[in-house]
């Protein structure tokens, strides 16, 4: 049940699903795995420049990475039912981080897709478990509207700044950076319910505070 003070709502009671903490997990896990498809213009020119990559093998590893974030759907089924979210959440949002921080030193193509395919598998799953928890939600429309503005504020500064320092660090400041954002985030997991996902319970009926009479006429 969700946690009351002085008569006021926790905002960030990890029970409730439409505490503070609970949207902050939403939009956040959700605008750091996708920041980096969101930049694919400006990363897709510097895989090619500085891996030497052609553009056939560069639109191969960024449809390895969506295909690989769509796949994290099936799975999601059975885990989230199955396993603590919490612990869950850790082991994605860790595999996500190593994933990255490989991606950044590794210069071999068939290496560096399969490392990118893991890593996005993983963030995908976390961005299923992010869509699941803001179906829970009382205003869905607000919590969507900040899910979906979140991505788009990461994406956009990520094209404004990132690009300057390609010519210093290369690609891997990319992938560093979407580390670096991970560890940030992910002590947010204290804000999952610790319990398997299940669905919100259907709210009971409310009856009228006075009972509705019949009144019945006599047959004249």
């Amino acid at each position: 049940m969700p946690q009351y003070l002085d008569g006021r709502r926790v905002p960030f009671d990890s029970t409730d699903p439409n505490s503070t903490g609970r949207v902050a997990v939403i939009v956040l896990f959700s605008a750091v795995v996708a920041m980096l498809l969101l930049m694919a213009p400006a990363a897709a020119s510097q895989l090619q420049l500085h891996l030497a990559l052609s553009p056939s093998q560069t639109g191969d590893l960024f449809a390895a990475e969506l295909g690989a974030m769509s796949i994290a759907s099936i799975p999601a089924l059975w885990w989230m039912k199955k396993y603590n979210l919490r612990t869950m959440s850790t082991i994605f949002g860790t595999i996500f981080i190593i994933g990255n921080i490989g991606s950044a030193y590794i210069g071999d193509y068939g290496t560096l897709v399969a490392v990118r395919f893991l890593t996005s598998l993983a963030g995908g799953s976390l961005m299923v478990l992010c869509m699941s928890l803001a179906a829970q939600t009382r205003d869905r429309n607000r919590v969507y509207g900040l899910w979906l503005m979140g991505q788009l504020c990461f994406g956009a500064i990520g094209l404004a700044v990132l690009p300057k320092f390609f010519d210093t660090f290369g690609i891997g400041i990319a992938y560093w950076v979407l580390a670096v954002l991970m560890m940030v985030v992910l002590p947010l997991v204290r804000f999952l319910p610790q319990r398997t996902f299940s669905r919100a319970a259907p709210a009971p009926k409310t009856r009228s505070p006075h009972p509705t009479t019949l009144s019945v006429r006599p047959w004249a």
